[in-house]
């Protein structure tokens, strides 16, 4: 795994450096988002690197996947599966409706053994207030329409 998560920083790292030297072209407005998450990328992918460096240096480079069970694996595919429902549903439903319901059925699905009122109704709080900032966040701030 060590030289797969090399190569794949280093690779990661020349993607997001040349989407931000495109984005160089954009207005500054439109530019903000797009620079902070392609900046956010490169350092992800520094790290990749960097700690797949240390890894080796610690002889500590086994494959961790194989330490991953399998309930994880499942959880990891069902997460998946909502994100591209999400991507779909968002179309059709508009962004604050379909991110309130996939947050909180993301929510609800992550914490399966709590089953009492609190956790619905604070479940419902997060889910609305995340959708509502977002939306203002990019809608006002970054100036980023939101479907």
């Amino acid at each position: 795994m060590g030289r797969a998560d090399k190569i794949l920083g280093i690779v990661i790292f020349l993607i997001f450096g040349g989407a931000f030297l495109y984005a160089r072209s954009f207005p500054p407005r439109a530019a903000t988002y797009v620079n902070v998450v392609n900046l956010l990328g490169m350092l992800l992918a520094a790290c990749l690197v960097v700690t797949s460096f240390i890894n080796d240096l610690l002889k500590k480079a086994d494959s961790p996947l194989k330490k991953i069970p399998k309930q994880a694996w499942i959880r990891m595919g069902i997460i998946t599966a909502a994100i591209i429902t999400y991507a779909i549903i968002i179309r059709f439903a508009g962004y604050i409706l379909s991110t309130i319901f996939f947050a909180a059925s993301t929510i609800i699905y992550l914490y399966l053994g709590e089953r009492n009122k609190l956790h619905y109704i604070s479940t419902a709080i997060v889910s609305i207030s995340v959708a509502l900032i977002l939306y203002f966040v990019f809608g006002t701030l970054l100036y980023i329409p939101l479907p």
